[in-house]
């Protein structure tokens, strides 16, 4: 009898643009990235007349809701949520945001009981390029990915992002815990 694939969904967050990728292993150990998706909120204080707060509030509520759905999208329920750590922000707002999104991530991956690990940008493009040592750009993590997934290249970067996170956490030790 042959195990159930397994699956990782893999998360680039962000306030404005949340990618998310659900990436199996199937049972030949094959990686593949079987569903995706991007998740958008935009700013509205000025158009709905809202306090900044009020305003990621609302949004808060629009990533939680849609990431309930992707899980609901993934083909393979995911043993483990994977998402990436935020980088060094360039001003006080942005982050703030990328702070608000790393909180949101985590606490919905709680009370939603995955179990989940964290990844870093460097260890993303990485793991997408198989380069182990020196400096890995974006620019290199793109074609890599499109490369090995053709299909990849008509998504977004933040879905090409939430894919190269999930590969990186079938390399951390949480997703071997995962197997065993």
């Amino acid at each position: 009898m042959t195990a159930a694939p397994l699956s990782i969904l893999g998360i680039d967050g962000g306030l404005a643009a949340l990618g998310w990728s659900c990436v199996i292993e199937d049972r030949k150990h094959r990686v593949l990235p079987i569903a995706h998706g991007l998740i958008e909120t935009a700013k509205e204080t000025k158009k709905r007349k809202l306090h900044v707060g009020s305003d990621d509030a609302r949004r808060i509520e629009v990533i939680l809701r849609e990431l309930d759905r992707a899980v609901s999208r993934c083909p393979v329920k995911p043993n483990l949520i994977a998402y990436e750590l935020p980088a060094a922000a360039k001003g006080a707002r942005a982050g703030h945001t990328l702070g608000v999104a790393h909180g949101l991530i985590r606490t919905w991956g709680y009370l939603s009981e995955y179990p989940m690990v964290e990844v870093t940008v460097l260890d993303a493009r990485r793991a997408a390029t198989e380069i182990e040592h020196g400096r890995v750009t974006e620019e290199d993590t793109n074609a890599a990915l499109v490369r090995r997934w053709p299909r990849l290249k008509k998504v977004s970067q933040h879905e090409r992002d939430a894919v190269a996170v999930a590969l990186a956490a079938f390399d951390s030790i949480e997703w071997a815990m995962r197997k065993t």
